[in-house]
């Protein structure tokens, strides 16, 4: 899955995947079907054509939470196994993902974002640092096979209030000239939201950490709503991806003592005020 989701160059097939992990096709073969099933729970799916092989598909921005999830198990969090099969597969995928990093001039890469961060006055943990590296990482090489975010004006209007923002579309062209691409309006936002998030995460535990820990906290939100309306909301995907995108800046502003004037409160309160009782 890792070698499909991570594959740059590659036409990946049957017989290329058995030769990469050392097993048979037939083995390639029963783990693409358990995989699927997997995936389906995931929001992803495997697709394959003769051109690509096998490839991953779903939406840019899940695809993206994919690869990032998979990058912080396996390098922030790798564990050997007792397995020598097992050993054999984590050290393959660690192989992977460390080649995967290596297609950009990473040096190039901190010292820009160090550059950024400096603008900023802002300094993030290693730990955090390596991360927002991960995620330009994958941003670029995404973008640089046409695969791109599609427009969201969820929560845009504040992000690109910020300096993050500011700054990053100020220089955005170092990073473009450099790896002959283009970021969009909304690539850029995205950009800044990881900027934004570097520092609002980085307090008495890990950036990963307080992610599960802001997702837990939304869908604990919509239970007590749940039990309480009347009306099941509590597999509402939408509902959760939208209170989830709106609480990273809520939490961003409280930490930094910055006000919002809630101009349509009145409004909301009046066409649900049995929510408010």
């Amino acid at each position: 899955y890792t070698a499909i989701l991570f594959n740059v160059d590659e036409k990946l097939n049957i017989l290329k995947l058995a030769s990469f992990f050392q097993v048979s096709e037939l083995t390639i073969k029963n783990d693409i079907k358990k995989l699927k099933g997997l995936l389906k729970k995931r929001d992803l799916t495997m697709r394959y054509n003769n051109s690509n092989g096998f490839y991953i598909d779903s939406d840019e921005l899940k695809i993206r939470k994919e690869m990032m999830k998979i990058f912080i198990e396996n390098l922030f969090g790798f564990q050997n196994s007792e397995n020598r099969q097992e050993l054999f597969v984590n050290y393959k995928i660690k192989e992977f993902l460390n080649d995967y990093m290596m297609k950009l001039d990473q040096e190039f890469l901190k010292n820009y974002l160090k550059s950024i961060e400096n603008m900023l006055v802002e300094n993030t943990s290693n730990e955090v640092f390596e991360l927002l590296i991960i995620y330009f990482t994958i941003a670029i090489l995404r973008i640089s096979k046409k695969n791109i975010i599609i427009k969201d004006d969820s929560y845009n209007s504040y992000i690109i209030k910020t300096n993050e923002y500011r700054i990053l579309k100020e220089n955005i062209e170092i990073l473009e000239k450099k790896n002959k691409i283009k970021f969009s309006e909304e690539e850029v936002l995205k950009l800044a939201e990881y900027f934004l998030g570097s520092h609002t995460y980085n307090y008495s535990y890990t950036f990963y950490e307080n992610w599960i820990e802001v997702e837990i906290l939304v869908r604990k939100l919509i239970g007590e709503i749940n039990k309480n309306s009347g009306v099941d909301i509590s597999n509402d995907k939408l509902l959760f991806e939208g209170l989830l995108n709106h609480i990273k800046p809520t939490i961003y502003r409280i930490k930094n003592d910055i006000y919002l004037p809630n101009v349509i409160f009145e409004e909301v309160y009046l066409s649900c005020e049995e929510l408010f009782g």
